[in-house]
């Protein structure tokens, strides 16, 4: 990826037994990175990019592409570099603290009252 990250979260941030995660627009081209196609027709498919964090897991911070079309589900993780990782949780925190009032560890062991 690149070091001039423009990283822009799309939305909320939510709990679910995965983790905590949220939308997170793509800060690349998309085009070639993919091992699939991203489907271009909105009306029958979904394209997502978003941050999961799960203080639990091996890698605790992840950013995922996941598409859904007439061809079926299909996710990629990509592999992130230290710097892309605080970037990441660094927003995620602030996110956190703006919609739930804590902080993600926090909101993590909380979790069962979430989801």
């Amino acid at each position: 990826m690149n070091n001039d990250l423009q990283i822009v979260f799309d939305g909320s941030i939510g709990c679910r037994k995965e983790g905590i995660d949220t939308l997170i627009q793509p800060w690349f081209e998309t085009d070639g990175i993919l091992p699939f196609p991203i489907p271009q027709d909105p009306e029958t498919s979904d394209v997502f990019f978003y941050a999961l964090y799960n203080p639990d897991a091996e890698k605790p911070m992840k950013y995922v592409c996941y598409v859904e079309d007439d061809e079926g589900e299909r996710t990629h993780e990509f592999d992130l570099t230290e710097q892309e990782i605080a970037i990441l949780k660094e927003g995620m925190e602030k996110l956190c603290q703006e919609d739930i009032k804590c902080d993600l560890l926090t909101y993590w062991r909380k979790r069962g009252e979430y989801i």
